[in-house]
Order: C-alpha cells, then structure tokens, then sequence
C-alpha cells in the first residue's frame, strides 16, 4: 500500500512539473499532432498509460488550483469553475489522440453517409468489398466533385466557426482549409482498405496455427477453404507429433504474447488484457472445430 502511494505521488510530482513543461511546449508548436505526439512519449518515457498520465496532471492541475485558493490568489468561485473544467477535460491537460489522418479518414466516411443517404454501415461495407467512395458515390448518381465538394464544405465549417470566434487566424485556417482539400480528395479516389475484425484476426492466428502445424499460410488457407477445420488438420499430422491440444495450446500461447505486447506499449490495461485471453481461450475450441467454406463458393442452389 505504501508502495503504491508513492508511485502516486511520484507521478503526480513529476506530472505537475510535466504540465508547466506542457504549457510551454504547447505554445511553441505548430499543431495538434505534434502535442499528442509529445504527450505520447511522455507516457511512454514514464511507463504508464496515456490515460493515468492525462488523471495525474488534471490532479496536479487541481492541486495547484487549491493552492491558489489558499494563498487567495483566486477566488473560491474561480478554483470551482475552473476545476470543473478540469475534471470534463474542457482544459488543455494532455490528450492522446489518435493520428489525424485516421481522424479525418473516420469524419469522410460519416459524412459520406449522410450526403449518399446512406447508413454508415452501409459505405463501411461498400469500403470492405473494395470500393472507393467515388465509386459508391456514382452508385448513388452522384459526381465525385460534387461529393468532394460537400465533403470539404463539411469538415471546413469548424474551422470557419474557430476563424469567426477569433480563435484561428485566416492565414493558419487557410493553410488547414488547403490540407483538407488534399486530402479529402486523396481518400474518396483511393481504396481505403477496410478490414474486419475476423480479417484482422486471421492474420496472426492463421499464421500462428501455420507454424505448429509446420506448413505455409498460403498451404493452411487452401486446406480451410477445403471444407477442412484446424482440428481435422492437426489430427491428420499425428504422425509428425500434431494433435488438436497441442494446436490449442499453441494458439493460446500466441495469444497471450500478443496481449504481453498491448499492455507492455500501453495499448490496453492488464485487467483488459487478462479479460480478453479468458473471452478468446473460451472460444477457442469453436475456432479450431470450425469448417471453413471458399467464398467463391455458393451457400446454396438458385
């Protein structure tokens, strides 16, 4: 317990030196992604989540506000209001967001959605069958000018609002009006490759299962679109020393190093970590018993 508290109190002393750095540092950089970027490796350089360091600063935050209070350099209704702020993240305390470009790639295809009347389900499935947002736009009938048009007209009305409330210069909001242009129409031309989660996952686990069983990604793929499960795989190499448990434990293993990794880069917390291997050890069996079917095959007679 003792241990503990000191580690609090370490990283809510080396956190409040860390704002006052913060502070500084914020004012002399250009953008947002810069800042994420700086308060990422503050976290990192510490060895907690940016979420623990973004708690501790708003503590330090507060602490230093009382202490303002207290020498009466400000007034109790000021200490109240600004902690509030504090505590809702209204404040500039460090934030680690993710990259811009996967932000504003995120903001194109909601609005995409809403200026193609469509779900956003609706275009993230287009986008994983491989099709540009300009291809799903002239499915809709509508130009890829006009759909970039309004595209930009969307994400450039923030900024117009932050130039009008005297909080963007012109010259700064035209640059980002420039970039958003940019990239706007890099995206709707391009592919943005969109994957699912099981597409995801298939990349390490069929690699993983690959390399007990001794044979090649491309080998494991072909005999799982056979109709063949992994288990069915695995018992036909007794001969070599494979079994369906052997497989199992080789895939859990894998698992648990993957988690190892998330937790050990600040990606998830333990008590997520821990929670997601019971979830994947409990389906795992499913997993390994399931017959896989070729797409290209069809489900069923016309």
């Amino acid at each position: 317990m003792k241990h503990w508290k000191s580690s609090a109190l370490a990283l809510a002393a080396s956190a409040s030196l860390i704002a006052m750095m913060g502070s500084v540092y914020a004012k002399t950089t250009a953008g947002a992604a810069h800042h994420s970027g700086f308060w990422a490796s503050v976290a990192s350089t510490l060895h907690v989540s940016p979420t623990q360091l973004s708690q501790a600063v708003k503590q330090a935050e507060i602490s230093r506000l009382t202490h303002n209070a207290a020498a009466h350099h400000m007034s109790a209704q000021a200490v109240k209001r600004r902690t509030q702020q504090i505590e809702k993240g209204r404040l500039s305390v460090p934030k680690v967001s993710r990259s811009p470009g996967k932000t504003v790639e995120r903001r194109v295809i909601h609005f995409s959605a809403g200026i193609l009347n469509l779900k956003p389900g609706q275009v993230v499935h287009s986008l994983k069958s491989g099709q540009s947002l300009v291809q799903i736009a002239q499915s809709a009938n509508l130009s890829a000018a006009t759909l970039q048009a309004d595209l930009v007209a969307k994400l450039e009305a923030p900024i117009q609002a932050r130039v009008q409330a005297g909080k963007l210069s012109s010259t700064k909001a035209s640059r980002l009006e420039a970039a958003i242009t940019r990239q706007v129409g890099h995206l709707i031309g391009r592919r943005l490759s969109l994957k699912s989660r099981s597409a995801q996952h298939a990349l390490w686990w069929g690699k993983a299962a690959a390399n007990y069983l001794g044979i090649s990604t491309s080998t494991l793929r072909a005999d799982l679109r056979q109709g063949q499960s992994l288990s069915a795989l695995a018992t036909s190499m007794a001969s070599q020393g494979k079994s369906t448990s052997g497989l199992q434990s080789a895939l859990e293993t894998a698992f648990t190093a993957r988690m190892q990794k998330a937790v050990a880069h600040h990606h998830i917390s333990t008590t997520r970590a821990q929670k997601l291997e019971s979830h994947w050890n409990a389906h795992l069996a499913t997993l390994i018993n399931k017959t896989h079917q070729s797409k290209s095959q069809p489900s069923g007679g016309q």
